[in-house]
Order: C-alpha cells, then structure tokens, then sequence
C-alpha cells in the first residue's frame, strides 16, 4: 500500500481481522463467505501531509494539528499489528556498508530453512505456546525485551512480535538462542526511533 495514509480510514481498520486470522469474512445476502487471506502488508507513508517532517533540509509548512489528524488514521490496533517500522530517509545507507543482495538472500534462504527444520512453519505462524518452545532466550535478551515493554509501553501482542522478529534475526545468523544483540535488533525495529509517530509521542 503505497501512500497508505491516503487511503480511506475504513479500509485501514477492515486489515487488521485478516492480519489476525489470515481470512476475510464476507455477508451478503443472508450468507456468509471466508475466503482464505494469508498475505504480507507492506505499507509506506510520507510522515506528513507536506512530505517534510522531520527533515534536516527540507521546511515542513504542515501544523501540529494536521500532523496529527495525518497520523490519526492510522490506529493503534492496526499499527499494533505492524512488526517492523522503518524510516526511510534520503541520505540513508551512504555512509555504512550495506548487505549485499547476494549476502542477504543467502542467509534468508538459511533461516526459512531452519525454520521448516525445527518447527515445520515460518517463524510468523507460531503461536503463543510455539513461541514459548522456538523462541529461547538469553537472560540478557529476557531483560531487554522486559525493559522495553515498561519504558515503551510494548502491548502482549508487541512482545509476542519482537519474540518472533528476534528468532528470525537469530536464524539469518545461525544463533541458537535468541542473544542480547538479536532482540535488540527487534525492539529496535518495532519502536522505529526517530520516526514521526515516535517523536509525535504515538510510539
């Protein structure tokens, strides 16, 4: 969904229960259809109505208010949902070295790979109990993840997602447990430091 925020707040909410369920529910007529809906959302979004929030070089003209009626669409369940936020800026990447593709599609490939092996599914499709199972962690993991869902507010569902992404950083990287470093990674992916929503106070 390329410049998600303009679409209208309806559809927006109405992606959370497939999200959810993996399934769309559709009544007319006195019936009733599920239909199977097992997708990935990608979404991007300039971070104000003007593009310019938050840049260096660039003035913004839009008020807080139209900031945040901006955002506004966007609710906390759906973005409750979203596992990974990233702000894309202009001068991102030039000055540190990057995964190549070739680098990156190896250790993708090596980490559904693991994943088939140990569980039979990809790490998104574990459930609370699996998760439990799947995802180990180092004591020094545990407390990150602790710290960031008092000082961040993660909800049950945030930390449930930070568990899986953390696994997943895990396999690209041949760990078995999930370390420090790993769920750092996630947090860091899900509280998307510096970003609109965080510096607006809604992450």
């Amino acid at each position: 969904m390329d410049e998600a925020a303009e679409f209208r707040t309806s559809v927006l909410q109405m992606l959370r229960v497939p999200l959810e369920t993996a399934s769309i529910t559709l009544s007319r007529a006195g019936r009733t259809s599920v239909f199977p809906a097992d997708f990935q959302l990608l979404m991007s979004t300039n971070p104000c109505p003007c593009g310019n929030y938050g840049s260096t070089d660039k003035l913004c003209l839009c008020s807080a208010r139209a900031v945040e009626q901006y955002w506004k669409k966007f609710s906390s369940p759906l973005l409750d949902r979203i596992e990974l936020r990233v702000r894309a800026d202009n001068n991102a990447g030039e000055n540190t070295k990057g995964v190549s593709s070739e680098e990156l599609r190896l250790q993708v490939a090596r980490a559904v790979s693991t994943q088939r092996k140990r569980q039979g599914k990809r790490n998104s499709k574990l459930n609370a109990s699996e998760i439990v199972k799947f995802c180990r962690c180092t004591d020094g993991a545990k407390k990150i993840l602790n710290e960031a869902q008092e000082k961040l507010g993660f909800s049950p569902r945030a930390a449930s997602l930070c568990m899986k992404v953390a696994r997943t950083v895990a396999d690209m990287t041949e760990k078995f447990c999930i370390d420090e470093e790993c769920m750092q990674e996630a947090v860091d992916f899900r509280k998307a430091e510096g970003n609109a929503l965080t510096d607006m106070g809604m992450l």
